[in-house]
């Protein structure tokens, strides 16, 4: 997986609940292709790796446009420490409006918290931000 774009992302405490999720997005019409599964340290070192790599921004400049871009750090962050904490990280990507409602509606049904929409140049917020409300 690249830097999101037209994806959906969410986090998913517990493993038999991702992995009922990841069916249920398959059942819902999402392909294998389309569903990304992101677990513990090195997945989710190489998903925010990613993050930047591939915006086109060279590496010495990341940090300071992560500072600048705050939004989209402060998100990128939620995403990296649950990963680290054991949860998992689902990415799904979506090629129109109705795909993203039955993402986040399954996704919701399936318990996920932090869900996100990543547009070409825009990022909204899909559920309530859980523990991580500021």
């Amino acid at each position: 997986m690249v830097h999101p774009s037209d994806d959906v992302l969410a986090v998913i405490d517990d493993a038999a609940r991702a992995s009922a999720a990841i069916e249920a997005l398959r059942a819902s019409g999402f392909t294998e292709a389309d569903i990304h599964v992101f677990r513990g340290r090195e997945e989710i070192g190489a998903l925010a790796r990613a993050w930047w790599r591939h915006s086109g921004v060279p590496a010495f400049l990341a940090p300071i446009l992560a500072a600048v871009l705050s939004d989209e750090r402060d998100v990128e962050e939620i995403y990296e420490s649950e990963g680290l904490a054991g949860h998992t990280v689902l990415a799904v990507h979506t090629r129109s409006a109705d795909d993203v409602e039955r993402a986040t509606r399954v996704l919701r049904d399936s318990g996920a918290h932090d869900t996100w929409y990543f547009g070409r140049w825009t990022m909204a917020p899909l559920s309530p931000a859980g523990r991580h409300a500021k």
